[in-house]
């Protein structure tokens, strides 16, 4: 999803994504990076500072997505996901 934000609707429909969007891209970058450097540790201590990462990360980016949402489902005019699902 990422790739075809960034791709397809940025590069090639040209649609500038919203602040909250940019930083929902962040936290998703965030997870990932913690995930890869979890991925190759067998110290108990490691795992568990790296699920806590993981979980305070995802828990930001989606605290942004309800935010950006209006917590009720609708967009902001402003808002890239506005322009796809109310067009």
């Amino acid at each position: 999803m990422l790739a075809f934000g960034i791709v397809y609707l940025q590069n090639h429909l040209g649609l500038e994504p919203c602040p909250m969007c940019i930083v929902q891209r962040y936290a998703l970058i965030g997870v990932i990076v913690w995930c890869l450097l979890g991925i190759g540790s067998n110290a108990p201590v490691r795992t568990f500072a790296m699920t806590w990462l993981i979980a305070i990360t995802s828990a930001f980016g989606a605290f942004v997505a309800a935010r950006q949402s209006g917590f009720s489902g609708t967009h902001p005019r402003w808002c890239l996901a506005a322009a796809i699902f109310t067009a």
